[in-house]
């Protein structure tokens, strides 16, 4: 209803803050949400209230008018513009005392509402109540601020200050509107709920599975990908001890590829597996999780994948056991692939294997 969206737009936008996103509020929007929300009676009582708000803000504006006519007795003497602007003040109490009532209804009806909402996060509940308290607070400080004007007569009434008075309603406007929109925020808060729990929901998937495959590039991908995860700090953490440990790892395959190469560049593997298509670094852990780099080539139309570095058949052999599966050793030289038995002869011709006992 349009004296919905005046009320709104005399409130202005709300502003919600959480551990993903800041967003703006349109205001029709959240009060549509909250308008399904509510059963038929409150419903009517909330834009009753709304439409007496938006037709106390009209007789304000009319005020204004009024308060030109008052300037002229406010220049030629004080006393007499005050007593002049005995209607004007009387009438702003009015409708201040019309207004207070209505804000107080519909948060009356909003806190209603709120009393058998279920929020998933205790971050949220505890957030959420703290604002309705926060709410109730503020409203009670405006209607006590109104209650000195209560029943004032008319000596008072000449004695107060028409700017004051104004200044002071005004005030009293403020609390009231934020008491709203912090009530609003509550609102937005519980509509986002189901969207913050599949984000959760995500954001553990993503965790589990950079744990699974535990490896530093595992720990970007979640830092990326939830720059305001719940386990950023942790990931972070993660990633720098994978680092230290994949440039140990690094140095030692080096240092086992170089003794490879020197024996004419002769090195076993572990092959994993070999598939037609490239497989994810999720998919991988599926055959391997070791600490061990895993190595991808491309052969006869296949992605192969392959794991350790080793100068002698025995040691990939026993390595096969670690990794289980399907696994196999596969032989390399000068890094290209080659047939088991063919890298096994070649040891054999070096002088320090004369006496390999081939079990090939």
């Amino acid at each position: 209803m349009k004296q919905v969206f005046i009320l709104l737009a005399a409130i202005g936008f709300v502003f919600l803050t959480n551990n993903f996103t800041q967003a703006q509020l349109d205001s029709a929007e959240i009060v549509e949400k909250i308008k399904n929300e509510l059963d038929a009676s409150p419903l009517g009582a909330f834009n009753t209230a709304a439409k007496s708000i938006e037709s106390a803000y009209k007789a304000l504006n009319d005020l204004k008018e009024s308060d030109k006519g008052l300037e002229k007795h406010f220049q030629k003497r004080v006393k007499k513009g005050e007593r002049k602007a005995i209607p004007s003040k009387k009438i702003r109490i009015e409708i201040a005392e019309i207004m207070t009532a209505d804000f107080e209804k519909i948060q009356d009806i909003l806190a209603m509402r709120l009393r058998s909402v279920v929020f998933h996060f205790e971050s949220d509940k505890q957030a959420t109540n703290n604002l309705v308290k926060e709410s109730a607070s503020l409203m009670k400080s405006a209607s006590l601020r109104l209650n000195k004007y209560n029943g004032m007569s008319r000596r008072n009434l000449r004695k107060t200050s028409y700017d004051k008075l104004k200044r002071e309603f005004e005030t009293i406007r403020d609390l009231q509107t934020e008491a709203l929109k912090k009530q609003f925020t509550v609102y937005h808060t519980w509509f986002a709920q189901d969207a913050k729990k599949q984000k959760n929901k995500e954001d553990d998937e993503a965790w589990a599975r950079a744990t699974r495959v535990n490896t530093s590039k595992s720990y970007e991908e979640y830092i990326a990908n939830f720059p305001f995860g719940k386990y950023l700090v942790l990931a972070r953490e993660n990633q720098n001890e994978r680092n230290t440990i994949e440039a140990k790892e690094m140095e030692t395959e080096e240092a086992a590829l170089a003794n490879a190469q020197q024996q004419n560049g002769l090195m076993f593997r572990v092959q994993l597996i070999a598939v037609g298509e490239q497989l994810s670094q999720e998919e991988i852990t599926v055959y391997y999780s070791g600490e061990e780099e895993v190595l991808e080539i491309q052969q006869d139309g296949y992605y192969k994948y392959s794991v350790g570095v080793f100068t002698s058949y025995e040691e990939a052999k026993a390595f096969t056991h670690a990794v289980g599966g399907n696994s196999f050793v596969v032989a390399f030289s000068e890094g290209q692939p080659i047939p088991v038995g063919e890298a096994i002869k070649m040891l054999k011709k070096e002088p320090e294997n004369q006496g390999f006992d081939d079990e090939y």
